[in-house]
């Protein structure tokens, strides 16, 4: 049995001679998108009642060089690591220390242990690296090694 609906009549009919004013709203965008005041003004000329637009901050988690330090640090463990086991067999660092000016790509462990010691989100060191960095991330690698080898090495 289906039912019927039938229209209901509405009990304040509008007369049309009240109107408001809408509520001043706050129009908020959704994502990293920028967020804007909206504010209902009755004159625009008038600089009082007018506001200029709102920004919000942007938010860094990591500052860059808390992400470059820790990146560094972990290249120097990286290092450390290798020299280690040849320490007393000089022409073996000599030959270790060829090898990793010779890298194309960084060894394995660099960027997560690195993420690790500053405690930052995944990928926020590689993406930095990739987005702000001056070099490709093994040519930081090589850098590293040529200047501080032998000091981490005299330090072991």
């Amino acid at each position: 049995m289906s039912s019927v609906r039938t229209k209901v009549e509405q009990k304040d009919p509008f007369t049309g001679t009240q109107t408001s004013h809408p509520p001043q709203r706050r129009v908020v965008a959704k994502g990293k998108k920028r967020e804007y005041e909206a504010v209902t003004s009755t004159s625009v000329t008038s600089t009082s009642n007018y506001q200029s637009v709102v920004k919000r901050p942007k938010t860094f988690g990591v500052s860059p060089q808390r992400l470059m330090d820790s990146f560094f640090q972990a290249m120097r463990e990286i290092i450390e690591n290798k020299a280690r086991p040849i320490i007393d067999k000089p022409s073996k660092l000599d030959v270790l220390k060829k090898v990793l000016l010779s890298v194309k790509r960084l060894p394995l462990g660099i960027i997560t242990t690195a993420e690790k010691i500053c405690q930052c989100a995944r990928d926020e060191l590689k993406n930095h690296l990739e987005h702000h960095g001056t070099k490709q991330n093994f040519q930081y690698f090589q850098e590293y090694v040529k200047d501080h080898f032998d000091a981490i090495v005299v330090s072991l």
